[in-house]
């Protein structure tokens, strides 16, 4: 959405009626040519992982949650089996990626 200022309230903004894009967003998602389900990162460590831009190598490496990650239970592995339109059905967290550092991360990265 485009923003510009409201005459009427300093300091407030006002959005336009339609969206100007949506590339932002899908920049931060994670997908594959043959789903047309995205998975939008989320959680205090997602803003870490560098994505390689740059020039630099990429510090992480991402896949599904192991077993001795899914402490909790909440990865299940049978909607990897599902279409998208069931997994968006579900109320409830059921697919999990997990960060595997490539390299040692030094205080002050990404």
């Amino acid at each position: 959405y485009d923003l510009r200022d409201d005459p009427n309230h300093e300091g407030r903004l006002l959005k336009s009626k339609e969206p100007t894009g949506k590339q932002l967003l899908i920049n931060y998602c994670f997908g594959h040519p043959e789903s047309s389900l995205l998975l939008y990162p989320y959680g205090m460590m997602s803003s870490y992982i560098n994505h390689a831009s740059g020039g630099r190598a990429a510090n992480v490496q991402l896949q599904w949650i192991s077993d001795e990650g899914n402490m909790g239970g909440f990865f299940l592995p049978e909607w990897l089996e599902e279409d998208p339109a069931t997994i968006l059905s579900h109320s409830k967290l059921g697919l999990i990626l997990e960060a595997i550092a490539l390299v040692d991360i030094q205080e002050g990265e990404e």
